[in-house]
């Protein structure tokens, strides 16, 4: 992944990024982490919706897993960045798809306390109870991290509160 589009994207700079994909630059090149420019624009936090629109726009593949198996819509959830993540799921993106360890987007938004996103998802109809590899649901990630409004809302969305995980 060329470092002028790499920082481009960090920085939002659409003016650039659109430049260099007219000139060639792959949307979907990787960097050594598996990320594509997709998931360096999503990472850096809010302020890059225009990128990633822009990249989406370009054929970047929403769908793209880093090495961890992260998709975009991952990172979204992550950051809280609900813009970002209704972009991509206009795209296509799978607000199921799982990660290496089993872990879906809920997941990553209950764990983080990401009550914005949280809703969004739950909004989308994601399946409030899916467990990862350990078989942890989103609402033991909540109530792991001491975040109760989104236990609270996890809850209400029908997660089971006597859900065991894989060690009971």
């Amino acid at each position: 992944m060329e470092s002028e589009m790499l920082t481009a994207v960090k920085n939002g700079d659409v003016d650039n990024v659109q430049r260099m994909l007219v000139e060639g630059v792959d949307p979907n090149a990787v960097n050594r982490d598996g990320q594509t420019l997709l998931h360096c624009a999503i990472g850096k936090g809010f302020g890059r919706s225009a990128v990633v629109e822009y990249l989406v726009k370009r054929g970047a593949d929403v769908s793209a897993t880093d090495n961890d198996g992260r998709t975009p819509m991952h990172y979204a959830a992550t950051k809280n960045d609900v813009a970002t993540a209704e972009i991509l799921l206009k795209a296509g993106a799978d607000l199921s798809a799982a990660d290496n360890e089993g872990q879906a987007t809920l997941h990553c938004a209950a764990g983080y306390g990401n009550i914005a996103m949280v809703e969004f998802l739950l909004k989308a109809g994601v399946d409030v109870s899916a467990v990862d590899n350990t078989g942890r649901a989103p609402l033991h990630d909540a109530a792991a991290m001491g975040i109760s409004d989104v236990a609270e809302l996890l809850l209400k969305a029908g997660a089971n509160v006597s859900a065991a995980n894989n060690d009971g």
